[in-house]
């Protein structure tokens, strides 16, 4: 008895590669609230990043994340001072992290009830 479908083990490995460019992201916001030259100039980063993930996530048919990414976008794009855009970038990464969890976890119980399901049905 498999304990992962291979859909479910392909899904899983979408939020892994998707893990990994929230990290890159997060680091983007980093470097924005550290930056002493031109922040504007990492913003523009950011913002394209959040535009590309966004992509990504629509296309994986992870569509509450690619809103999240969008507003993101639209924050790395407004005119703020740079402390009030940064808290907001930060906050939404984590929110984004939040959902990526929250994701991964719902595959695995899914995959674990129908396991134990499977499991219940073998014993009748």
């Amino acid at each position: 008895m498999s304990s992962i479908s291979p859909a479910d083990r392909d899904r899983l490995q979408t939020l892994e590669s998707f893990t990994t460019r929230l990290h890159h992201l997060r680091g983007l916001v980093e470097r924005l609230a550290v930056e002493r030259g031109d922040p504007e100039a990492l913003a523009g980063q950011c913002r394209r990043a959040f535009n590309q993930f966004k992509l990504q996530l629509t296309g994986a048919g992870f569509d509450t994340m690619a809103i999240q990414c969008s507003t993101l976008e639209l924050t790395a794009r407004r005119g703020m001072p740079i402390g009030a855009k940064v808290r907001m970038l930060r906050d939404g990464v984590g929110n984004l992290t939040h959902m990526l969890d929250v994701e991964r976890r719902r595959i695995t119980m899914s995959a674990r009830q129908r396991n134990q399901a499977a499991g219940d049905e073998a014993v009748d």
